[in-house]
């Protein structure tokens, strides 16, 4: 099969420092190479070929298709929703503590949002609706979950809500659209923006929390980079490259902040040596958060360092409507 050509990079314009970069897919283990172009002049990589289809990049394995669980122990509930809370701007005592013991990176970015219990909220690329529910729970009561996979939608007037669709078919008007590791899934992301601004009321905020190229972990593990995640993911993003995407847009950034964790090491460790994300040896098998595995302290720390740097393998930009 004759190479995909290397096109201008579409988020900076370059035509000349561009690279083919063959990544495995190792996710599940097929083996199978998927080639991206890398812009050197933004810091970016994009899918170029082959051609795929949605059940090649989302077999029945992957953790969106899990159907969302009916129902929540009612303390459980209830400790997710203080999390939540926490999470949101709220300075509860037991949602810190929970929220500190059981850290997770959507929640935590979250806060610079300061979201109003009215907020209207719309999650893209909402996976199982873990996020939504929680949010919900949590007292926001005007919440929309939006994935092209879900397994199970509601009634359409149902809260918290949920859509099977993707972002070009979702209309009204929100308050603030979040991407949590989904905006890299999307092949046009020029246009997915363009569309966020037409949701978003004036001044609404977009969060778009992705992997982060220009980051040690890239440098370090290059194709085997665990968060290149081939065939998923279409674009790997930097602040550069994100920059460059939102400068002609009717947003500013108002913040990035860098929330790798120990993830980035231990992922790509397994793909260097072959071993699939999803292998029964893998600690993504494990349900104990990193933070409460020994022997995953001395990465967490390095991880959080790299985040001091800047230079973490994960970034959270903060759009505003201007």
């Amino acid at each position: 099969m004759t190479p995909p050509p290397l096109t201008p990079c579409p988020l900076c314009g370059n035509a000349d420092d561009l690279l083919p970069v063959d990544v495995r897919e190792m996710m599940f283990g097929s083996g199978r190479v998927y080639r991206y172009a890398h812009c050197a002049a933004c810091a970016s990589l994009r899918y170029i070929g082959p051609p795929i289809s949605g059940e090649e990049q989302y077999p029945s394995g992957y953790y969106v298709h899990a159907p969302r669980p009916q129902g929540t122990r009612p303390l459980a509930a209830w400790l997710q929703g203080r999390r939540a809370r926490h999470a949101a701007g709220s300075r509860e005592l037991l949602g810190g503590i929970v929220h500190h013991l059981f850290t997770d990176r959507a929640f935590d970015s979250l806060r610079r949002l300061k979201l109003q219990a009215s907020s209207a909220i719309l999650d893209v690329g909402c996976g199982n609706g873990r996020l939504v529910a929680a949010l919900h729970r949590a007292g926001f009561r005007n919440v929309t979950g939006a994935d092209p996979f879900l397994a199970r939608v509601a009634s359409e007037n149902a809260q918290p809500r949920f859509l099977r669709s993707d972002i070009a078919e979702i209309h009204g008007q929100f308050d603030v659209v979040m991407f949590h590791h989904s905006f890299e899934h999307l092949p046009d992301p020029r246009a997915t923006l363009s569309h966020v601004e037409r949701l978003l009321r004036p001044g609404g905020q977009c969060l778009i929390a992705t992997p982060n190229l220009d980051s040690q972990a890239w440098r370090d593990y290059g194709a085997e980079w665990v968060q290149i995640d081939a065939p998923r993911h279409y674009f790997i993003f930097s602040a550069r490259a994100l920059g460059a995407l939102v400068a002609d847009t009717g947003f500013v950034i108002e913040h990035i902040r860098h929330d790798s964790t120990a993830f980035q090491f231990w992922g790509s460790e397994l793909y260097r040596r072959g071993i699939p994300l999803t292998a029964p040896a893998s600690p993504a098998r494990s349900r104990m958060p990193e933070r409460l595995r020994p022997q995953m302290l001395p990465l967490s720390f390095k991880a959080a360092l790299l985040n001091r740097r800047n230079d973490g393998d994960q970034l959270v930009m903060y759009l505003r409507k201007i």
